[in-house]
């Protein structure tokens, strides 16, 4: 089900890793640098960074409903680079 003020592209690749949004947390722009360990972050959070060398992408991150096993929060931090979702990361509070 589709959630009101959130993008469909959005909640459609958060729902693709059997996520849901609770709500947004922040957002920041970032540049996509050649640095060798930005680089490979990025690349092991499910972005191909190739294209997008020398843009601004923009990060949400969003605290998911879902929850660890042991109770602590969830989020979800989306890259958007020219308002296109390019990949994302899981982060957990502990």
């Amino acid at each position: 089900m589709l959630q009101r003020g959130y993008s469909i592209h959005t909640q459609k690749y958060i729902e693709s890793f059997s996520s849901h949004i609770e709500k947004l947390e922040q957002k920041e722009m970032v540049a996509i640098q050649r640095k060798k360990g930005e680089v490979q972050e990025l690349q092991s959070a499910f972005i191909n960074t190739t294209p997008y060398k020398g843009k601004e992408a923009e990060v949400t991150t969003y605290l998911l409903k879902e929850k660890q096993l042991h109770g602590d929060r969830a989020f979800s931090a989306l890259y958007k680079v020219e308002g296109k979702v390019v990949g994302g990361i899981g982060l957990l509070e502990n």
